[in-house]
């Protein structure tokens, strides 16, 4: 990855036309990184089939296979594995009826083969496994293309976790509290977004990544790096990258570039599309993943918003020593993370 990566970013009236306009600024850099590259892999995101603000507009994803047409010659792969039917969502929201215009193939990736094991923690500190699915691990160049969403773990959800959490079985293993941040990093280093595309036509705000509400905020973003797609993404949300557990993660283990000012914004300056989107409910709990570590009194005074005094009273000295002898919260974080 470049240390100044380039990130269009322009404005946005519907989704084909905002796509469209931020990959043409950076058409240069596309056409050279797909040079050679015959298993191009597009992955939106479909979280919900009752709820289309869930889910990546059908139209964005015509905008990408309109755009790589010139360049891409082979099949084109259109990949997710819904929390709900991934077939049900192909078809109600529209993708099937791309059939007819491009050469492409729907992969139900919850049916997928495994295509490698990559080890995570349990909420305990336990290494486990999880296994990525085949036609992510096979595809040579993948677009990772959604809409900003505000998240009930992760604080936002853009391009970086629907690749990551989206390419993977057994899910609910990567949500393991406060760990789930570590997690999206180990996942990170066996698979990432070859371009990160940004439908930010109409966003989610609140209760996100499902149920949240509409925010209009006529943006697009697109850019080969994806830490500095999401990175830059995050402000124009309004959060601190800090805050976002798995993307300062990234940044610290140069995964890709996350400093702001490093990053090359072509088209729209930032201060345009400046927001300040509803957190999820949980967001105060959330941006408490940096304190993994801390001792367990001082942890539990943080997430129950109580002061140490309170907890003494609330929790029998007896326990807190045993949880102190067993390590930095081990099997007490689960029950902590769910307010007891």
């Amino acid at each position: 990855m470049p240390k100044n990566p380039k990130v269009s970013l322009v404005k946005s009236p519907d989704s084909y036309s905002g796509v469209t306009t931020a990959l043409k600024l950076i058409e240069k850099e596309v056409k050279l990184a797909l040079k050679g590259k015959k298993r191009v892999l597009i992955k939106p995101n479909m979280v919900s089939v009752r709820h289309p603000l869930a889910s990546t507009p059908v139209e964005a994803v015509r905008a990408v296979l309109d755009f790589l047409l010139p360049f891409v010659k082979s099949e084109i792969i259109i990949a997710e594995g819904s929390a709900e039917n991934t077939e049900k969502a192909f078809k109600r929201l529209g993708f099937y009826n791309l059939k007819r215009g491009y050469k492409i193939k729907f992969v139900d990736l919850n049916k997928d083969k495994v295509g490698k094991e990559v080890k995570i923690m349990d909420a305990a500190g336990y290494p486990v496994k999880v296994d990525i699915a085949k036609t992510i691990i096979n595809a040579d160049f993948i677009i990772s293309i959604t809409r900003p969403k505000t998240h009930n773990t992760g604080v936002v959800t853009l391009s970086l976790k629907n690749l990551l959490v989206g390419s993977i079985f057994e899910r609910w293993k990567i949500h393991q509290g406060m760990r789930f941040h570590s997690n999206l990093l180990s996942i990170s280093k066996a698979i990432k977004p070859h371009l990160s595309v940004i439908d930010g036509t109409v966003s989610m705000e609140g209760e996100g990544p499902a149920f949240g509400t509409p925010k209009k905020t006529n943006f697009a973003v697109a850019g080969l790096d994806p830490l500095a797609v999401d990175s830059l993404v995050t402000s124009l949300m309004g959060f601190n990258l800090k805050d976002v557990g798995y993307l300062k993660l990234m940044d610290d283990n140069r995964i890709g570039q996350g400093d702001l000012s490093k990053i090359v914004v072509l088209g729209e300056k930032p201060g345009k599309f400046q927001y300040r989107f509803k957190p999820h409910p949980t967001h105060k709990r959330q941006i408490l993943w940096q304190n993994l570590n801390l001792p367990p009194k001082t942890l539990i005074s943080k997430i129950i918003g109580l002061t140490l005094g309170k907890v003494k009273k609330m929790i029998p000295g007896r326990l807190i020593i045993e949880m102190q002898e067993i390590g930095p919260l081990r099997q007490f974080v689960t029950r902590i993370q769910n307010g007891f």
